[in-house]
Formats: structure tokens, sequence, C-alpha cells
């Protein structure tokens, strides 16, 4: 069979380890099961205006705490949009990223909305996903669901699709409802998603497992030289509540003489990179996977940084503070019974004792390989029926 896996491969997300090795154990996967897999190479040539796409996300709130969430995104953006213009462009991380693509990723010419079909119609079957694939419902072209001409007729099916919003705008809720219900197979990363996907076209998705849980990334590790034991810091967004150096302090009760190595992206979580010890700016992903497995203790908001955190069985604290970021490592904590470790502030961490808490990763294996078969089940099922 020949798939195609269509993720966010825009550059104007920036260089994001989680979601490249995402797509690429997906991609190993699937070869694994004799198939041949290309990813799209998609970049968007949208022209939605600012104000359109601020409306759709401000009429897609389901709650007053959820619209004052997006105002705060929106002004965000703005800001955002005068702050790149002074951001430098990492060249070194540029090549690191692009090399490691270039030898992992079987990846397409570059598409647009307008010529999707052009690759799509040589395909069996298309998988969208995983990662946050359906958290804009605002440009002409719905692209991940399969709003383009001619018809995808091959297999369309989801795979731990996620939506970082609750709702879906009025102005766009029955294009959206339609395609989803044209698609084979629905699967979701967490509940807030398949809440969406009930609540918009009244389907049932179900909820599996993110691609980097099903596959063993050993063979593209990196080494990486880091003398002794460290803490590492992979933050994307804003600073705890209660602050990093007090985060840190606390830490390092537990972790003493522990240097803290701290992993940057430009215009990323800038507010912890003047407590580093070892400041990496231009990490490979190979060397990032080597950093999780050999960390004595991570610092997170990411929500692949958890999931790496566990898949390494590392101890961990991860916490949340952007309504964007929230959904999906709640999920992670109820799904895996991880209250104690995945937190809203230091003194929700403190209150919970979360620093002297160790996983007990015998249990957490047991929940996760009922999980990965369910997930694997469902990949199975959904390109073979």
């Amino acid at each position: 069979m020949r798939i195609g896996i269509l993720t966010q491969t825009d550059s104007s997300t920036g260089y994001n380890y989680g979601a490249t090795l995402q797509c690429l154990a997906l991609q190993r996967l699937l070869e694994s099961w004799e198939n041949e897999v290309v990813v799209f190479n998609f970049e968007s040539t949208d022209d939605r205006s600012f104000f359109y796409k601020s409306l759709n996300y401000l009429t897609a709130a389901t709650n007053i705490s959820e619209f004052i969430g997006v105002c705060g995104e929106i002004t965000a953006g703005i800001l955002g949009k005068f702050k790149k213009k002074t951001i430098t462009i990492n060249r070194d991380l540029s090549i690191v990223f692009d090399n490691f693509i270039r030898d992992n990723l079987n990846m397409t010419h570059v598409v647009h909305e307008d010529n999707m079909a052009e690759v799509a119609s040589d395909l069996d079957a298309i998988i969208v996903g995983s990662d946050q694939v359906w958290s804009g419902f605002a440009r002409k072209k719905l692209v991940y669901l399969f709003d383009w001409e001619p018809f995808f007729k091959g297999k369309r099916i989801s795979y731990a699709a996620c939506s970082a919003r609750k709702g879906v705008s009025w102005m766009n809720r029955k294009k959206v409802a339609d395609c989803m219900r044209r698609m084979n197979a629905i699967s979701v990363r967490d509940i807030q998603t398949a809440v969406l996907v009930r609540k918009t076209a009244g389907l049932k998705a179900e909820i599996v497992l993110d691609p980097t849980f099903l596959y063993d990334f050993a063979r593209h590790m990196e080494s990486i030289n880091i003398e002794g034991n460290y803490i590492l810091a992979y933050v994307l967004g804003e600073e705890i509540e209660g602050g990093f150096e007090n985060t840190l302090q606390k830490i390092r009760c537990y972790y003493p003489n522990s240097k803290l190595v701290v992993v940057a992206l430009p215009g990323h979580g800038e507010a912890i990179c003047k407590y580093a010890d070892i400041l990496l700016t231009s990490c490979s992903p190979g060397q990032w996977l080597t950093l999780f497995s050999q960390a004595s203790f991570v610092l997170t908001d990411s929500f692949h940084g958890v999931c790496f955190s566990l898949k390494y069985k590392r101890a961990f604290l991860a916490y949340y503070k952007s309504i964007l970021r929230a959904s999906r490592l709640l999920d992670l904590r109820n799904r895996f019974g991880l209250q104690a470790h995945i937190v809203s502030s230091l003194k929700d961490a403190i209150d919970k004792r979360s620093f002297q808490r160790i996983i007990d990763y015998v249990e957490f294996d047991k929940v996760l390989e009922m999980k990965k078969q369910t997930s694997l089940e469902f990949l199975r099922t959904s390109l073979n029926k």
C-alpha cells in the first residue's frame, strides 16, 4: 500500500522536535508493515486576514475563560509579529534539522493548497496527524480535513489528531462537520479533541497514543558531550507560576550538584535561558533524544517533553500555563495518573510533593502496553478495512 502522511511540516511553525519525531515514528511504523510511505511537504499559501482568523478563534471559544485566553493569544500574536523581526535565524539549528529531515523523512516536493491532489492522486491512503493539525479551522482550505479538489478517493484516516481548541466557530462548523463525516476512520490524541469531533460532527473518535510511544528511536540517537549529572530544561512557553529561580532551587534540593542544560529555540522559552549552565542553541533531534534519555531530571511545559520523559523513564516536572497548552498535558496527567508530575504552578508542585515522588514505571508500562496495542489495532484496521 502507498500511504501519505499529512502533518505539520509548514516552515512557518519553526523547527519543532516533537513534530519531527512523531512524524518519523509514524513513517517508520508504517514502513515496518511493508508499506511505501511519503510525507507531504506542505506549506500553506493561505491569505485569510488576521482579523478573519481572530474572529474565527474568538467565536470558537466555549466559555469566558477560554475567550479571555484566546484574546491573550491574539494579543501575543500581534506582539509576535513585531518580535519576529528581531529574532535572529539560527543557521546552525536550521542545518541540523534540515539534515535530520533529509536523512530520515521521505518528503515529497513542496505542495500548497492548490496542488495537494497532484501528490494525493497516487496514494492508496492518507493519514492526517499526529500533533495539532486540527487546532485551526480558520483557513479557506481545510487541508488537514481533506478539503481539496479533485476529491481524494483513497482511504482518509486521522491518527492522533489534536486540537488545542475546545470548539469550532459557527463560521465554518458545517464545512468541518461535512469533512469529518467523509473520513473513513478518525482517531485523536486527547479527550478534548474527541469531544470536539462528537459535538461538531456527531462522530465517536478513538483516543490513541502519540506515535512517539509506538517506535524505538535508538538508531536515531546522536552523541552529545555533557559530563556528570544534569537537569534538562525544555521550555517553549511562559515561565512557571512561582518563577524558574525558585523552582530550580527546589529541584536542586533533590538533585544537588546537577548542571542545568537548556535546549533553546529562537523565540521560545527565553526566560529559562539565563539560568543555564549549558545552553544548547543548535541541538539536533538525535541529540535531543539522547539528552532526554540521560537526564537526571526534566523540567518542561511541552507535550512531547513529557512523552519522552515517560518513554525514557525519567523523573520530571511538567507545568501548564497557557490555555492552549493545558488540555493535552492534562489529558496525559489523567490517562496515566500523573497528578503529582504535571502541575499548574510551583505551589501546586510543593503541595503535591512532586519533587520527591517517584513514578511507578512498572505500573506505567503495563498501562502503556495496553494503550499501545489498542493504538496499533486502530491503525491496522483502518488501513485494511
